[in-house]
């Protein structure tokens, strides 16, 4: 962490404060955000205090959806590990900042509705899912004592937990068609789909890879590295965070029976719609 004194006369809008934070760290602009009190900052905010300049997120948002029988009000509480940190939330919300002895966390209130749809318990404002992005720490505090599973330095990614896919194949052996059939099993939105798996595929071909590995962060890691609680408990959670890099080969496995160990979540439960259930889904890329 950095901290740098800006005059306001050198920064007397967003775009200009973004470019001389630019100069100023050899940075991108378009490459980082602007944050005050947990919030995007705007030029309507006051040029003032303290802003935090954060690197955009490497991950790929995790996202939740909501689905209940029944109208609820319900409680939504994400918190990281030591090694991340929140860089955005989506509808946006207030981030409440890590201590020596508390996480970063950030908590929303809704009221969930039958349709597929969630509405603020404060302003009624309506939105369709709960979002949130987070980036790896270069330098963790002196005080961080619980960095999660991603920055333990173990190898994440190991032939005998992963599979690898055709980038740009479409038929049994695509990861675009079996990422779909596994999202699917397990009560995703089609529409979201083809949100995330865009995502992943287009990084993948910027650096020109032909196959991906990937696996699933086991539930248990999952719980060390993004813990979330959510009142009233839902009859079923399931949280995707896919972990993936670029590859050389294909692998000849595409049984998706695997999946159900690691979520540790039932598929026909995951589907009822009698039950009330959120599933989240978001990834990252594992350097090579």
């Amino acid at each position: 962490l950095r901290e740098l004194k800006v005059k306001k006369s050198e920064a007397r809008t967003v775009q200009l404060l973004q470019a001389y934070l630019a100069e100023k760290l050899g940075t991108k602009p378009g490459e980082h955000i602007l944050l005050k009190d947990g919030h995007f900052f705007s030029d309507f905010d006051r040029f003032s205090g303290v802003i935090e300049y954060r690197k955009r997120p490497v991950f790929s948002s995790p996202t939740m959806f909501v689905r209940t029988p029944t109208p609820v009000r319900v409680t939504v509480q994400v918190s990281i590990s030591s090694d991340l940190l929140f860089s955005g939330t989506a509808p946006n919300i207030p981030i409440k900042y890590r201590t020596a002895t508390s996480q970063e966390s950030l908590t929303w209130k809704v009221v969930a509705h039958p349709a597929g749809f969630l509405t603020d318990q404060g302003s009624g404002e309506e939105f369709q899912t709960l979002a949130w992005q987070a980036q790896q720490l270069q330098n963790m505090p002196n005080w961080s004592s619980n960095p999660g599973p991603l920055a333990s330095g173990k190898k994440l990614i190991r032939d005998e937990n992963s599979v690898v896919c055709g980038v740009n194949t479409w038929g049994i052996f695509g990861f675009e068609p079996y990422l779909h059939r596994i999202l699917a099993t397990y009560g995703v939105p089609k529409s979201h789909h083809y949100n995330f798996t865009s995502v992943l595929k287009s990084r993948l071909q910027n650096e020109n890879f032909s196959y991906i590995a990937w696996t699933i962060l086991p539930k248990e890691e999952l719980l060390q590295t993004a813990p979330l609680d959510i009142t009233p408990v839902p009859d079923v959670l399931t949280r995707f965070f896919i972990l993936y890099q670029g590859a050389c080969a294909r692998s000849n496995n595409m049984d998706m029976s695997w999946c159900s160990d690691i979520l540790g979540t039932d598929p026909a439960r995951a589907c009822d719609e009698t039950l009330f259930r959120v599933v989240e889904v978001g990834g990252m890329e594992i350097s090579r």
